[in-house]
């Protein structure tokens, strides 16, 4: 129960790295694209994720379980995706560079 990354974020990042193989054999990195996965990687992704999560802690503990570390616990999913944003920009950038 208690660990950092669960099944949706793990669901996640699986799908990450397939369209990050499929964009780049494929070369479609446009800048709606990127727009695209801007809005899904820090926005929507966290977003959901730090729901099931409270969904989670709400069905297993009860409501009542929802104190300052579940919360913290939860919000600190939010640098998570930052930073694989982050590397998906780098490896966006060392592609396009390597392409020209």
């Amino acid at each position: 129960m208690s660990s950092f990354v669960s099944w949706f974020d793990i669901t996640i990042f699986f799908l990450l790295v397939l369209v990050n193989f499929f964009l780049y054999k494929k070369n479609m990195y446009t800048k709606f694209v990127i727009t695209i996965l801007v809005v899904l990687i820090v926005f929507c992704s966290p977003y959901f994720s730090a729901k099931i999560e409270v969904h989670k802690i709400e069905e297993y503990y009860g409501a009542n379980a929802l104190d300052g570390f579940n919360y913290l616990y939860i919000w600190l999913r939010w640098p998570m995706y930052f930073i694989v944003f982050i590397f998906q920009i780098i490896t966006i950038i060392l592609n396009k560079r390597n392409k020209t």
